[in-house]
């Protein structure tokens, strides 16, 4: 019998990548001084929930679940194991795709959007 695929509540537009990257839990962070590489934000019903991913000067990626417009627990992570080849094609002020993110981080997203509807 096959792997089973996990059913996503979010939707993304590519498949995950194979990698060794995990998350790590962390208090709130400030952004200032780090660059934001990936955001996006989906809609169920009233509800939006939010995700910006942020790149400090030492290359170090930051992570925050948040919601614009109701009150929701933020999350904050770091996002640890990031091979900087796997990001070699962008230049230097592009964002990243949806591509690129891990399957630790789009189950993390998930469960916290299910747990904040």
């Amino acid at each position: 019998m096959g792997k089973r695929r996990k059913q996503w509540v979010v939707q993304w537009d590519s498949e995950e990548p194979i990698s060794s990257i995990r998350l790590e839990g962390i208090d709130h962070f400030d952004a200032r001084g780090r660059r934001r590489v990936y955001g996006r934000g989906d809609h169920f019903g009233r509800s939006t929930f939010k995700m910006d991913v942020w790149q400090s000067r030492d290359r170090r990626l930051f992570v925050r679940f948040w919601s614009p417009n109701q009150e929701v627990d933020w999350c904050s992570y770091e996002l640890v194991g990031l091979i900087d080849s796997e990001s070699a094609d962008r230049s230097p002020t592009s964002y990243f795709t949806d591509q690129w993110i891990p399957e630790c981080l789009r189950q993390e997203y998930d469960t916290w959007v299910i747990s904040e509807m």
